[in-house]
């Protein structure tokens, strides 16, 4: 598009114009997402279509695949069977006592 031609979804400022449905505030803004009743009916027919023999074939295949040096299936494995690693935080300097108090008092709250 060369900068003559107008672009219909954009405001001359390059904001995006209303109705626009990446515009902030449109009441479409999710309209991709699935609703959890979708979510819930897709659920339900994968663990209605999957039986333990298909899930034990499925774990077997990825333990061979990882012994063999795939790093997918290892990954997959390792998040399933140790989980997922929880994110740390290193404070350093100045004031990190006194954030880690704050962090404290915030998580008390919950």
């Amino acid at each position: 598009m060369t900068s003559a031609q107008a672009d219909p979804n954009r405001k001359p400022n390059g904001q995006f114009a209303p109705g626009n449905k990446a515009a902030v505030g449109h009441d479409g803004s999710n309209a991709g997402a699935p609703s959890k009743e979708h979510i819930r009916r897709f659920n339900d027919a994968i663990r209605k279509g999957v039986s333990n023999d298909d899930l034990a074939r499925i774990v077997d295949t990825a333990v061979h695949q990882a012994a063999d040096g795939d790093r997918f299936a290892r990954r997959w494995l390792w998040d399933r069977v140790v989980g997922k690693p929880t994110q740390s935080i290193v404070q350093q300097g100045e004031g990190a006592s006194e954030l880690t108090q704050l962090l404290r008092d915030i998580g008390a709250k919950d």
